[in-house]
């Protein structure tokens, strides 16, 4: 299992791109996803996006398989949305702070639940 940076990287070199290459297709500065591919850094949903969209995939591809250690990435990266001005399907989204804690805690049962199902394989 990998790590989102890693996941990123990964597909990135099956297509054959370069980092400019990428960066270029998805509006990205090369640097910051090497800072993303190498875990300096962790990318927005806007960005994970434009990227998942430049390599032909979703975002769940990048993010999916990810290792238990760097899934702390995941809850991080969701507590970063939350606090930014999140944009869906272009527009703004407006949410409450109780909307922005249950969709937190969703994440969080979610690999809490990914987690248990790979201790009993």
């Amino acid at each position: 299992m990998e790590s989102i940076g890693a996941k990123l990287k990964s597909i990135r070199k099956q297509r054959g791109l370069t980092l400019r290459a990428l960066g270029k297709a998805a509006n990205v500065s090369h640097s910051f996803i090497a800072d993303i591919e190498s875990g300096r850094s962790n990318p927005s949903l806007d960005t994970l996006d434009a990227l998942a969209k430049a390599l032909n995939v979703s975002i769940t591809d990048i993010i999916r398989d990810t290792d238990y250690e760097n899934r702390q990435e995941a809850i991080d990266l969701a507590e970063a949305i939350l606090e930014e001005n999140v944009m869906f399907d272009g527009e703004p989204l407006s949410l409450t702070p109780e909307e922005r804690q249950s969709i937190l805690e969703f994440v969080k049962t979610a690999i809490k639940l990914i987690n248990q199902k790979e201790t009993k394989e």
